[in-house]
């Protein structure tokens, strides 16, 4: 009896350490990637308060850089954008046997079908429409994920 109640002690004072580092390891990593500075800020809020942890990139070749690099859940980048458009992006990302495991929801203000024909045969594996809502965003990436 003695060592079940110093068991149980233990552990009681183990638990919420082992619970608060399971959490922490289950917090996925979402790579924003826009050169619309003010787009990144409410998206790193929304998904920070939605307890994801976030980077940002404001390109699409720093956005493969901090790809390879960290090694992110899902992406979320920009189809347009300077120095390297998000479909180039992708595309060097899905042929790397580091990185292309990793889904990538491409956003656009684009609705031309041919536009989203090319972001999905580039390796996308979903287009968010802007503008958006939170939830049709957490939704997309919650799937992806």
């Amino acid at each position: 009896m003695f060592q079940e109640a110093g068991a149980s002690a233990r552990w009681g004072s183990v638990r919420p350490a082992l619970k608060a580092t399971v959490k922490a390891m289950d917090k996925a990593k979402i790579l924003v990637v826009d050169d619309d500075a003010r787009l990144r800020f409410i998206l790193n809020t929304q998904l920070s308060a939605a307890g994801y942890e976030v980077c940002e990139a404001a390109d699409g070749h720093a956005g493969v850089v901090a790809a390879r690099e960290w090694l992110p859940d899902v992406i979320v980048m920009d189809v347009n954008m300077p120095k390297m458009d998000g479909r180039a992006a992708t595309r060097l990302l899905k042929e790397s046997p580091r990185t292309m495991h990793i889904p990538v929801l491409m956003l656009t203000g684009n609705s031309a079908s041919q536009d989203l024909v090319a972001g999905l045969d580039a390796g996308a594996e979903d287009y968010i429409r802007k503008p958006f809502g939170t939830g049709e965003l957490l939704a997309r990436i919650r799937s992806a994920h």
